[in-house]
């Protein structure tokens, strides 16, 4: 009983009866893919999260063996008790103690930073301790992220004098000290992902008190009874509270200095019944803080702004935030720039925001400062980046080339060009559901899968061309040869998986360091077994492309068709009647558009033929609605006559690019078919005599007993 051709039809594999649906599905994979590769953040390697805390306490002018004994050593018997926590370490340097805390893997740093923050509220410092102990998600050993100088103007053209310059430009450095840190400083930490700003050269304004010893002696007094009566009488105390009725008023004790004469006026003390004030024994004057740092670019000074990044933060997206709401020119990728073209232009609540920062930023500046980046951690992690990137392009190229060798068929080169960006697109998606980043680890097994995926592509790819060389149709071959590899290509692909997979469960810093590799490599071995089970066999199984004749064809391939096959012209000829015979269509269009359009106005005009004639007042009535519906039906033919001049138009318009389009590619591949024949021909002869030789070498291999032994003696 022989099978019909529906019941055939239905028997086809999925791929082969829905190919619209799997073209759908794919193009859905790809736009995804696409946008989930716009979310994917670049990092050097993976987020590799040290479970530590970092505890930082200044004591100003403390020797590291004071802070020893009065610093570090009683905090680490108060932080010592802290839960989860493995080791603790420090180190004492002049003037400043840091206990770092180092946490049990899988720990909620969150709940860990909480209970050594209670655990400090528990310490008693020293009275020299000025400032209280900070904790910090980030290690201070690093780098910082972005390091920004902030330089003044160019006062050369102003002052020619240059001593007169350098009072200037000294003055515009204080500007910029003191708004960087009054200001900058804290809008910058106050962002998502910046751990600290440290701000760095410039000059510092700072009121001296220089003290004649001499005279101080002579009047019996001593330096501490200066610094007693300078704290007396600087205070900011609570002085109780008042009510009134039902309403409570607190009082406060205000008593700062506000300026520098009020320092100068104030009385330290009264020998021989005599008031002593600070100007009669010492000079008094708004001066500068001696400097431990000058930062200089290019020749001038500057203000530096050292900005560090939270541990769990991304690096490249810190630094392009930033470097946004400096005013710095971000590069984007191709990607990137057409995800922001297709934006709308309604800007997001985040955006404003980011606006609103950058403004401020610039107001708290004066309006002649200037911004350069000193250092940027990103440019590297950018570069490394595109390098890997750069590298598995060049290796899918160089696939598809050794592909094309071995095959010698463009239209399964082809094939497998469109299914590796397909594959890698699809990628993107659970990466970016898992939250990983795009670095050297998740790239490297990206490489992984674009090899596996020609693997899997190759071998359905290969079956199917064998099953056409044996003698099937294209819808036929793509059918049996899935079905006779696709156990096998299944099993191969699993294999693998089941090798990588297992790494992304192991604990500690191997486990986050190859996590990243091993997801991908599997994400991508799953995206490469669906591209070659399904897209593999719905693209191989199409017929080529072909235009038919009749009114769906462009007018000249029309007219060139009916000179060859009716009129049985020459192509020279037939190419001469193309106008013409396009010249008779358009008046036979416009014929019967004509006739269309006006028939049902002349029989409202005179009436039917075959129908009596009307009377009187009939005909006046059918001549007054024929009057505007002329003028109406005359507006719609010339809109009609134009639009099919515009689509004419265009259509040739179009056609002739296509035309030429198609001819530089015509003869592109023919040019390559030029220069490659040689190195085929030689690769293809080469290849034939080497599997002759391999078949000869195996038979006399297996008539040779021993051959078996020395397998195994070599195995062991």
């Amino acid at each position: 009983m022989s099978e019909t051709p529906e019941h055939k039809e239905d028997s086809y594999s999925l791929p082969i009866r829905r190919p619209v649906t799997m073209a759908m599905i794919f193009l859905t994979m790809v736009v995804f893919g696409l946008k989930s590769y716009q979310g994917l953040p670049l990092n050097l390697m993976p987020d590799i999260s040290y479970p530590t805390l970092t505890v930082r306490t200044e004591y100003e002018g403390g020797a590291p063996e004071d802070i020893e004994k009065l610093v570090t050593r009683p905090l680490e018997e108060t932080l010592s008790l802290v839960n989860g926590m493995v080791e603790i370490s420090s180190t004492s340097s002049p003037g400043l103690s840091e206990i770092v805390l180092e946490f049990t893997w899988g720990t909620d740093m969150n709940v860990a930073q909480q209970e050594v923050r209670d655990r400090l509220d528990l310490f008693d410092p020293p009275k020299e301790v000025t400032e209280k102990p900070i904790i910090l998600r980030y290690d201070p050993t690093l780098d910082p992220v972005l390091r920004v100088a902030i330089t003044g103007p160019d006062l050369s053209k102003e002052y020619p004098n240059a001593q007169e310059r350098q009072q200037h430009y000294q003055r515009y450095l204080a500007e910029i000290r003191q708004a960087a840190e009054r200001h900058i400083k804290g809008d910058l930490e106050g962002e998502v992902g910046i751990a600290q700003v440290n701000i760095k050269g410039g000059v510092e304004k700072e009121i001296e008190i220089l003290v004649d010893g001499e005279r101080l002696k002579n009047l019996g007094m001593t330096f501490q009874t200066v610094n007693n009566a300078l704290a007396q009488q600087n205070i900011n105390l609570s002085g109780g509270s008042l009510k009134e009725g039902k309403t409570e008023f607190l009082v406060r004790t205000l008593n700062e200095y506000q300026d520098v004469d009020e320092i100068k006026d104030t009385i330290i003390g009264a020998p021989h019944g005599q008031q002593i004030r600070l100007s009669d024994v010492a000079q008094v004057f708004m001066g500068e803080k001696d400097r431990d740092t000058i930062v200089r670019i290019d020749g001038r000074e500057a203000v530096e702004l050292e900005i560090y990044k939270d541990g769990d933060a991304n690096t490249v997206s810190v630094c392009r935030k930033l470097k946004k709401l400096f005013g710095f020119k971000v590069k984007e990728g191709l990607v990137d720039r057409i995800m922001h073209f297709a934006r709308t232009q309604q800007m997001s609540e985040e955006q404003q925001q980011e606006m609103e920062l950058r403004r401020t930023l610039k107001s708290r500046l004066p309006e002649d400062a200037k911004m350069a980046i000193i250092s940027d951690q990103s440019r590297f992690i950018e570069g490394s980046i595109k390098e890997v990137q750069q590298t598995a392009i060049v290796g899918g190229a160089l696939a598809l080339l050794i592909l094309y060798f071995f095959l010698r068929d463009l239209r399964s080169t082809l094939i497998i060009g469109v299914a590796i960006p397909i594959s890698v697109v699809a990628t993107f998606i659970p990466m970016f559901m898992r939250d990983i980043s795009l670095n050297i680890m998740s790239l490297g097994g990206l490489a992984l899968g674009i090899g596996m995926l020609v693997d899997n592509s190759i071998v359905v790819l290969e079956s199917i061309f064998r099953c056409r060389e044996e003698g099937d149709q294209n819808v036929d071959a793509a059918d049996r040869g899935t079905r006779e590899v696709r156990s096998a290509v299944t099993s191969s692909t699993l294999t693998t998986i089941a090798v990588f997979l297992p790494i992304a469960f192991v604990q500690g810093v191997a486990g986050q360091l190859f996590r990243d590799q091993a997801l991908t490599v599997t994400f991508s071995l799953i995206a490469s077994l669906i591209v070659a089970l399904y897209l593999i066999p719905m693209i191989a199984s199409r017929k080529k492309l072909a235009l038919l004749s009749g009114e769906s064809v462009v007018w000249m391939i029309r007219a060139y068709r009916e000179a060859r096959n009716e009129r049985h012209r020459g192509r020279i000829a037939s190419l001469l009647l193309v106008v013409p015979i396009a010249s008779g269509y358009g008046r036979t269009w416009l014929h019967a558009t004509t006739l269309n359009t006006f028939e049902p106005l002349v029989h409202l005009w005179s009436g039917h033929p075959d129908a009596p004639p009307p009377g009187l007042i009939r005909k006046l009535f059918r001549r007054l609605v024929a009057l505007p519906a002329a003028l109406f039906l005359w507006i719609v033919f010339m809109f009609m006559v134009l639009m099919k001049m515009l689509s004419f138009v265009l259509i040739s318009f179009a056609f002739a690019i296509g035309l030429v389009i198609g001819g530089v590619a015509v003869s592109g591949l023919g040019l390559l078919k030029l220069i490659f024949w040689l190195p085929l021909e030689l690769f293809d002869r080469s290849f034939k005599w080497l599997r002759r030789a391999y078949v000869r070498f195996l038979r006399a291999t297996l008539k040779f007993g021993p051959v078996l032994l020395l397998v195994v003696a070599f195995f062991a």
